[in-house]
């Protein structure tokens, strides 16, 4: 690992995505992989981030819970479902952490919470981008 500014979580850690985004953030300069989220339940609560991702062990245990690991990111990165994406976002509002969502199929109201994010959000640049 590199010396990092921004300390990442990442979601839906077992996930193609998440273990693609595990495997980035540790290659990234400037970047920490700080935890990583699965949902409750999952048989891959407890392992190590890094060797579920393929790229080795880390010290970074997949958690379920955020407020587990609430002091442990800077940013939040979610490729979840919507409804998850949505309580994410609740979350990081709250804790004034950044978020990045990659997540797709929200309904207008997922949406419009979406916008009024970014409207209130100033530490960080928020942006939401549609599918091409």
């Amino acid at each position: 690992m590199h010396d990092a500014n921004i300390r990442v979580a990442i979601a839906g850690a077992g996930g193609r995505m998440g273990r693609q985004l595990i495997q980035a953030a540790l290659a990234l300069e400037g970047v920490q992989l700080g935890a990583a989220l699965e949902r409750e339940g999952s048989s891959l609560l407890g392992s190590d981030a890094g060797e579920l991702a393929g790229a080795g062990k880390t010290g970074v245990t997949v958690q379920s819970s955020l407020d587990a690991i609430k002091d442990d990111f800077d940013v939040f990165i979610d490729f979840t479902r919507p409804e998850g994406t949505l309580n994410h976002l609740a979350f990081c509002r709250q804790h004034g952490k950044g978020m990045v969502i990659g997540t797709t199929g929200f309904d207008e109201a997922g949406k419009q919470a979406i916008r009024e994010r970014i409207k209130r959000r100033r530490r960080y640049c928020d942006c939401l981008c549609r599918q091409f």
